[in-house]
């Protein structure tokens, strides 16, 4: 699942059309993440599948930056706090 969330949420740009150096940058995945923000309602299995895959996202966009026009919460509409510890006093 890991290389599937990395892949999604980053891409790869040759550095040079001889090497095998590439730039990593990160990838729009705003309309991923509402997705998968809105699974996290849904059945135990699911949820706990879109948590963790929210979670990797963060991960790699702490690590890699977010891309332009991406924002920082999945879905502001829906009142709910993320990352979850952000609703805890």
């Amino acid at each position: 699942m890991d290389r599937v969330v990395r892949a999604v949420a980053l891409r790869e740009v040759s550095a040079s059309d001889i090497s095998n150096f590439f730039y990593i940058h990160p990838a729009s995945v705003a309309e991923v993440r509402k997705f998968l923000f809105g699974l996290l309602r849904g059945p135990r299995q699911e949820a706990a599948l879109a948590k963790s895959c929210l979670t990797a996202i963060d991960i790699l966009r702490d690590e890699y930056g977010i891309a332009a026009n991406d924002v920082r919460h999945p879905d502001v509409m829906s009142e709910i706090p993320w990352p979850p510890e952000a609703g805890h006093p």
